[in-house]
């Protein structure tokens, strides 16, 4: 599968047209990492563009973004899948 992209917290925010509070949004900027590659086996995130997903670093991390957007599902106004973590 080929994945592009690297979305910034805000740019995920504007695509899912959600507002995320400061402190989702501080949590969630301290996990994201910039480099996909850098992602597997540690407590971090990488967001797609295409396809829209978030990938985790391991099961923490994937926790942690799923009770965050939780509250949000009915509002995300985008097909987003959380992958990883296992």
């Amino acid at each position: 599968m080929i994945m592009l992209g690297n979305l910034t917290v805000e740019q995920f925010e504007k695509r899912c047209q959600i507002i995320l509070t400061e402190e989702e949004r501080k949590t969630m900027n301290e996990l994201r990492e910039p480099t996909c590659d850098k992602v597997d086996g540690n407590n971090k995130i990488h967001i797609y563009d295409i396809p829209f997903m978030i990938v985790c670093g391991n099961g923490e991390s994937r926790k942690t973004i799923i009770d965050m957007l939780t509250p949000y599902a009915d509002k995300i106004k985008a097909t987003l899948q959380i992958s990883g973590g296992v």
